[in-house]
């Protein structure tokens, strides 16, 4: 099973604070959580990582 990260873990990833990562969420910059109960949201790894790997491709 694939891991699936925190909020907390992305935002350390990403080095943004918790407000940038939910505008980012909001206005389609990052995806959409992969999994949501209630108000936890998580994602998966590989979701993550592929974002990731297109924003440093656009560079």
């Amino acid at each position: 099973m694939e891991q699936l990260l925190s909020t907390k873990t992305v935002r350390k990833l990403l080095d943004v604070s918790d407000r940038a990562l939910r505008r980012w969420i909001a206005g389609g910059r990052f995806p959409q959580a992969d999994v949501r109960i209630g108000t936890t949201l998580r994602w998966k790894e590989s979701t993550v990582k592929t974002w990731l790997e297109r924003k440093v491709g656009q560079k």
